[in-house]
Protein backbone atom coordinates (compact mmCIF):
# COMPACT_ATOMS: atom_id res chain seq x y z
CA UNK A 1 0.00 0.00 0.00
CA UNK A 2 2.71 2.30 1.16
CA UNK A 3 4.65 1.64 -2.39
CA UNK A 4 1.13 2.35 -4.12
CA UNK A 5 0.97 6.27 -2.72
CA UNK A 6 5.07 6.73 -3.54
CA UNK A 7 4.34 5.59 -6.84
CA UNK A 8 1.03 8.28 -7.53
CA UNK A 9 3.16 10.98 -5.85
CA UNK A 10 5.94 10.64 -8.25
CA UNK A 11 3.63 10.36 -11.00
CA UNK A 12 1.91 13.46 -9.97
CA UNK A 13 5.51 15.61 -9.55
CA UNK A 14 6.67 14.05 -12.88
CA UNK A 15 3.42 15.77 -14.51
CA UNK A 16 3.36 19.03 -12.74
CA UNK A 17 7.27 19.43 -13.77
CA UNK A 18 6.54 18.56 -17.51
CA UNK A 19 3.83 21.35 -17.73
CA UNK A 20 6.64 23.85 -15.87
CA UNK A 21 9.24 22.61 -18.57
CA UNK A 22 7.46 22.60 -21.70
CA UNK A 23 3.76 24.07 -21.97
CA UNK A 24 2.81 25.67 -18.49
CA UNK A 25 2.88 29.64 -19.03
CA UNK A 26 2.91 31.36 -15.39
CA UNK A 27 2.19 27.86 -13.90
CA UNK A 28 -1.38 27.70 -16.09
CA UNK A 29 -1.01 25.14 -19.07
CA UNK A 30 -2.43 26.66 -22.41
CA UNK A 31 -5.71 25.10 -24.31
CA UNK A 32 -6.70 25.35 -27.84
CA UNK A 33 -9.79 25.45 -29.48
CA UNK A 34 -11.18 23.94 -32.25
CA UNK A 35 -9.80 26.64 -34.32
CA UNK A 36 -6.48 26.32 -33.23
CA UNK A 37 -6.67 29.13 -31.27
CA UNK A 38 -5.68 29.47 -27.20
CA UNK A 39 -8.17 29.84 -24.84
CA UNK A 40 -7.37 32.40 -22.15
CA UNK A 41 -7.69 31.53 -18.13
CA UNK A 42 -7.71 27.73 -18.49
CA UNK A 43 -5.37 25.76 -16.88
CA UNK A 44 -4.89 21.70 -16.52
CA UNK A 45 -2.42 21.67 -13.29
CA UNK A 46 -3.53 18.88 -11.37
CA UNK A 47 -6.23 19.53 -8.53
CA UNK A 48 -3.73 19.33 -5.51
CA UNK A 49 -6.42 19.48 -3.08
CA UNK A 50 -8.25 16.37 -4.39
CA UNK A 51 -4.73 14.82 -4.85
CA UNK A 52 -4.28 15.60 -1.29
CA UNK A 53 -7.86 14.02 -0.17
CA UNK A 54 -7.71 10.51 -1.83
CA UNK A 55 -4.12 10.37 -0.17
CA UNK A 56 -5.51 10.82 2.98
CA UNK A 57 -8.35 8.26 2.43
CA UNK A 58 -5.77 5.86 0.89
CA UNK A 59 -3.72 6.61 4.62
CA UNK A 60 -7.01 5.86 6.36
CA UNK A 61 -7.48 2.10 4.63
CA UNK A 62 -3.34 1.34 5.27
CA UNK A 63 -3.90 2.00 8.87
CA UNK A 64 -7.22 -0.28 9.15
CA UNK A 65 -5.27 -2.76 7.06
CA UNK A 66 -2.22 -2.79 9.20
CA UNK A 67 -5.06 -2.46 12.60
CA UNK A 68 -6.43 -6.16 11.02
CA UNK A 69 -2.92 -7.64 9.88
CA UNK A 70 -1.98 -6.83 13.79
CA UNK A 71 -4.95 -8.23 15.31
CA UNK A 72 -4.50 -11.53 12.72
CA UNK A 73 -1.22 -11.89 13.97
CA UNK A 74 -2.46 -11.63 17.39
CA UNK A 75 -4.89 -14.48 17.20
CA UNK A 76 -2.43 -16.76 15.15
CA UNK A 77 -0.22 -16.26 18.65
CA UNK A 78 -2.58 -16.93 20.86
CA UNK A 79 -3.90 -20.00 18.86
CA UNK A 80 -0.37 -21.08 18.69
CA UNK A 81 -0.55 -20.92 22.84
CA UNK A 82 -3.50 -22.91 22.98
CA UNK A 83 -2.63 -25.53 21.23
CA UNK A 84 0.60 -25.83 23.26
CA UNK A 85 -1.20 -25.47 26.00
CA UNK A 86 -3.75 -28.39 25.08
CA UNK A 87 -0.69 -30.26 23.94
CA UNK A 88 0.44 -30.20 27.52
CA UNK A 89 -2.25 -30.72 29.01
CA UNK A 90 -3.26 -33.94 27.16
CA UNK A 91 0.40 -35.22 27.93
CA UNK A 92 -0.10 -34.39 32.03
CA UNK A 93 -3.32 -36.20 31.47
CA UNK A 94 -1.33 -39.22 30.17
CA UNK A 95 1.26 -39.23 32.97
CA UNK A 96 -1.88 -39.09 35.75
CA UNK A 97 -3.76 -42.46 33.99
CA UNK A 98 -0.03 -44.16 34.21
CA UNK A 99 0.66 -43.50 37.35
CA UNK A 100 0.19 -45.82 40.14
CA UNK A 101 -2.21 -44.69 43.04
CA UNK A 102 -1.26 -46.24 46.31
CA UNK A 103 -3.25 -44.74 49.61
CA UNK A 104 -4.70 -46.38 52.56
CA UNK A 105 -5.46 -44.91 56.01
CA UNK A 106 -7.29 -47.70 58.79
CA UNK A 107 -7.89 -47.14 62.63
CA UNK A 108 -6.77 -49.58 65.44
CA UNK A 109 -10.36 -50.57 66.06
CA UNK A 110 -11.95 -52.25 69.25
CA UNK A 111 -12.63 -50.46 72.59
CA UNK A 112 -10.19 -49.58 75.32
CA UNK A 113 -6.33 -50.78 75.58
CA UNK A 114 -4.16 -52.66 73.98
CA UNK A 115 -0.97 -53.47 75.78
CA UNK A 116 0.78 -53.22 77.59
CA UNK A 117 2.43 -56.62 76.55
CA UNK A 118 6.15 -58.29 77.92
CA UNK A 119 7.23 -58.11 73.96
CA UNK A 120 7.33 -55.67 71.22
CA UNK A 121 4.28 -56.51 68.92
CA UNK A 122 3.23 -55.73 65.10
CA UNK A 123 -0.21 -53.71 65.69
CA UNK A 124 -3.04 -54.55 63.35
CA UNK A 125 -4.95 -51.77 62.48
CA UNK A 126 -8.27 -53.59 61.39
CA UNK A 127 -10.86 -50.59 60.93
CA UNK A 128 -9.90 -49.93 57.65
CA UNK A 129 -11.21 -46.18 55.89
CA UNK A 130 -9.79 -46.55 52.80
CA UNK A 131 -7.26 -49.04 50.90
CA UNK A 132 -6.80 -47.60 46.89
CA UNK A 133 -3.95 -50.01 45.74
CA UNK A 134 -4.62 -52.83 48.12
CA UNK A 135 -1.24 -52.21 49.11
CA UNK A 136 -2.09 -52.53 53.10
CA UNK A 137 -2.78 -55.75 54.74
CA UNK A 138 -5.58 -55.03 57.92
CA UNK A 139 -5.06 -58.42 59.07
CA UNK A 140 -1.26 -57.75 59.78
CA UNK A 141 -1.01 -54.19 59.35
CA UNK A 142 1.82 -54.68 57.05
CA UNK A 143 2.15 -52.36 54.47
CA UNK A 144 4.00 -53.66 51.04
CA UNK A 145 4.81 -51.32 48.40
CA UNK A 146 3.48 -52.25 45.01
CA UNK A 147 5.83 -50.16 43.15
CA UNK A 148 9.44 -48.29 43.71
CA UNK A 149 9.10 -44.39 44.52
CA UNK A 150 8.94 -42.16 47.90
CA UNK A 151 5.75 -42.97 50.32
CA UNK A 152 4.82 -40.75 53.03
CA UNK A 153 3.49 -42.18 56.24
CA UNK A 154 1.66 -40.75 59.48
CA UNK A 155 0.00 -42.12 62.63
CA UNK A 156 -1.39 -40.75 65.33
CA UNK A 157 -1.65 -42.63 69.03
CA UNK A 158 -4.25 -42.15 72.09
CA UNK A 159 -3.73 -43.24 75.46
CA UNK A 160 -3.98 -43.40 79.08
CA UNK A 161 -2.11 -42.12 81.43
CA UNK A 162 -1.47 -45.34 83.84
CA UNK A 163 1.57 -46.27 81.46
CA UNK A 164 4.10 -45.22 79.20
CA UNK A 165 2.89 -44.94 74.97
CA UNK A 166 5.66 -45.91 72.68
CA UNK A 167 4.72 -46.86 68.89
CA UNK A 168 7.68 -47.03 66.30
CA UNK A 169 7.25 -47.19 62.72
CA UNK A 170 9.48 -49.62 60.73
CA UNK A 171 10.59 -50.44 57.35
CA UNK A 172 11.46 -54.32 56.86
CA UNK A 173 12.58 -54.83 60.40
CA UNK A 174 14.56 -51.40 60.51
CA UNK A 175 13.32 -48.68 62.32
CA UNK A 176 12.75 -45.45 61.41
CA UNK A 177 11.12 -43.25 63.63
CA UNK A 178 9.39 -43.33 67.24
CA UNK A 179 6.14 -41.75 69.22
CA UNK A 180 6.47 -41.83 72.46
CA UNK A 181 4.17 -40.02 75.56
CA UNK A 182 5.96 -40.80 79.30
CA UNK A 183 3.41 -41.60 81.72
CA UNK A 184 1.82 -38.00 83.25
CA UNK A 185 -1.60 -36.68 85.34
CA UNK A 186 -3.49 -36.13 82.85
CA UNK A 187 -6.54 -38.29 81.95
CA UNK A 188 -4.85 -39.41 78.56
CA UNK A 189 -2.15 -38.65 76.07
CA UNK A 190 -1.50 -38.16 72.59
CA UNK A 191 1.71 -38.85 70.84
CA UNK A 192 2.17 -39.09 66.81
CA UNK A 193 5.13 -39.04 64.24
CA UNK A 194 5.54 -39.62 60.55
CA UNK A 195 7.83 -40.13 57.90
CA UNK A 196 8.71 -40.17 53.61
CA UNK A 197 10.46 -43.24 53.18
CA UNK A 198 11.65 -44.45 49.46
CA UNK A 199 10.83 -48.62 49.07
CA UNK A 200 11.70 -50.47 46.69
CA UNK A 201 8.66 -53.02 45.27
CA UNK A 202 8.20 -55.65 48.38
CA UNK A 203 9.86 -53.56 51.04
CA UNK A 204 7.25 -53.32 54.01
CA UNK A 205 6.24 -51.26 56.52
CA UNK A 206 4.44 -51.58 59.90
CA UNK A 207 3.78 -49.96 63.11
CA UNK A 208 5.09 -51.41 66.75
CA UNK A 209 3.88 -51.41 70.27
CA UNK A 210 7.35 -51.56 72.46
CA UNK A 211 7.16 -53.80 75.25
CA UNK A 212 5.23 -52.74 78.61
CA UNK A 213 3.40 -50.13 76.78
CA UNK A 214 0.21 -49.25 75.77
CA UNK A 215 -2.19 -47.74 72.83
CA UNK A 216 -5.71 -47.27 73.33
CA UNK A 217 -8.74 -46.37 70.13
CA UNK A 218 -12.32 -47.03 70.11
CA UNK A 219 -14.80 -46.98 67.71
CA UNK A 220 -14.26 -43.01 66.44
CA UNK A 221 -10.79 -43.84 65.38
CA UNK A 222 -8.78 -42.21 67.75
CA UNK A 223 -5.25 -44.59 66.82
CA UNK A 224 -4.85 -44.62 63.26
CA UNK A 225 -2.58 -45.57 61.07
CA UNK A 226 -2.25 -44.07 57.07
CA UNK A 227 0.28 -43.97 54.00
CA UNK A 228 0.33 -42.88 50.49
CA UNK A 229 2.89 -43.27 47.33
CA UNK A 230 4.10 -39.61 46.90
CA UNK A 231 5.52 -39.98 43.50
CA UNK A 232 7.03 -42.98 42.10
CA UNK A 233 10.96 -43.55 40.67
CA UNK A 234 12.61 -44.58 37.90
CA UNK A 235 15.90 -46.90 37.77
CA UNK A 236 17.32 -43.92 36.84
CA UNK A 237 17.14 -42.79 40.56
CA UNK A 238 19.41 -43.33 43.08
CA UNK A 239 18.80 -45.20 45.91
CA UNK A 240 19.07 -42.90 49.44
CA UNK A 241 20.47 -44.93 52.74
Amino acid sequence: MRLTVVVILCCLAGAKGQYSGGFAVNGKTPTFHSDGKKAEGQSCEPNMFTVQRELGAMGEKLKAMESRLETCESLMELKSTVTSLKAMMDDFKKEQEGRPKVAFSAGLGGSGHTGPYNTDITLAYKTVFTNIGSAYNPATGIFTAPVRGVYHFSYYCHGGSTSEMSVNIYKNEQQMAMAYEGKSTDNSDNTSNAVNLQLEVGDQVYLRLLANTHVWDNSKGISTFNGMLLFPLYNSVTQQS
